[in-house]
């Protein structure tokens, strides 16, 4: 097994500058990263480190994580712990190139969110093929299906038996143009256009009398949840769907 981290973000939780460093643990073992000086909201490290004679059974191994703790050193006391957070190795086996390759991970504290690690994990064993360099680097495949269905975004464990663990925060855009013949073109209507995403309803202005309405507006937001795109009539009565 493997890992490479790569940077953290959201460091200072009070403003004030912090000395950085990344302690790595795993199965008995203990790595630590460089010490990064005087840093407030973003370190980058890039720093690797292979374990490669590890012996393990398979109950073992699928019982077994890595833990990131990112610390901030002192001089004369004890380190103090900005957040803590864990990769699950037979988790990282079951992906694509047995990598698990440039994920934030969020770190916390007694159960309160801090800050946020970007590592790669791989690990495989007896009879898997190693992952290639450039499949640490980037994850086509990964980044492929992503990019059709953002719901290939989620990371999680056999379908149907663990909760998700991991999301993918997206942004999206929804530019509307133009609704054409409304109602047939018999009538005039008071058209605004209303997108629902991720618990959250936005809407354009309502344009008035219109069977046609050029309505030219941007809605964005971000999360990793499906959106809805509504065409609503408005009137003193309220709104009447006309499309969805």
């Amino acid at each position: 097994m493997g890992f490479t981290v790569h940077e953290a973000k959201e460091l200072s939780r009070d403003g004030n500058q912090v000395d950085p460093l990344v302690v790595i643990r795993a199965l008995g073992r203990e790595h630590k990263t460089e010490l990064k000086r005087d840093k407030l909201n973003v370190a980058k490290f890039e720093e690797s480190f292979i374990w490669s004679d590890i012996q393990l059974t398979s109950d073992e191994y699928n019982s077994a994580f890595i833990d990131f703790e990112l610390q901030s050193a002192n001089v004369f006391t004890r380190n103090d712990v900005i957040g803590t957070g864990k990769v699950q190795l037979s988790m990282v086996r079951k992906r694509p190139n047995h990598s698990y390759v440039k994920k934030w991970i969020q770190l916390s504290v007694d159960s309160m969110k801090t800050a946020k690690l970007s590592v790669t994990v791989f690990s495989y064993g007896e009879g898997d093929t190693p992952p290639r360099p450039e499949d640490t680097e980037q994850d086509a495949e990964e980044v492929s299906a992503q990019l059709k269905d953002l719901g290939a975004a989620v990371l999680s464990a056999d379908a149907g038996k663990t909760a998700k663990v991991f999301t993918t925060g997206y942004h999206l855009f929804v530019q509307v143009h133009r609704a054409e013949h409304l109602g047939g073109g018999t009538k005039t209507y008071n058209p605004a256009v209303s997108v629902e995403f991720a618990g959250s309803t936005l809407f354009t202005p309502e344009a008035k009398k219109h069977t046609h309405a050029g309505i030219r507006r941007m809605l964005s937001a971000a999360s990793d949840h499906a959106s809805l795109l509504r065409l609503h009539h408005c009137s003193r009565m309220g709104q009447e769907g006309l499309a969805s």
